[in-house]
């Protein structure tokens, strides 16, 4: 699978992971705090790769 050899995956995981946790123990309703998180990290690998993706084709023109 292509995202696994992804290395912005791989850049934003780890800090994403670690908040997902401190929200999910730390905070009162971590449970969706916690899911919050997940799906901001999904927000921004995909702007980011999208940004990254159209800055090499624009690059190559």
């Amino acid at each position: 699978m292509k995202i696994f050899k992804d290395k912005l995956y791989w850049y934003l995981m780890p800090p994403f992971f670690i908040i997902s946790l401190i929200a999910f123990f730390v905070l009162p309703d971590s449970q969706y705090i916690a899911f919050l998180v997940i799906l901001l990290f999904w927000v921004a690998y995909y702007m980011i790769s999208y940004y990254l993706k159209r800055k090499r084709e624009r690059e190559q023109v």
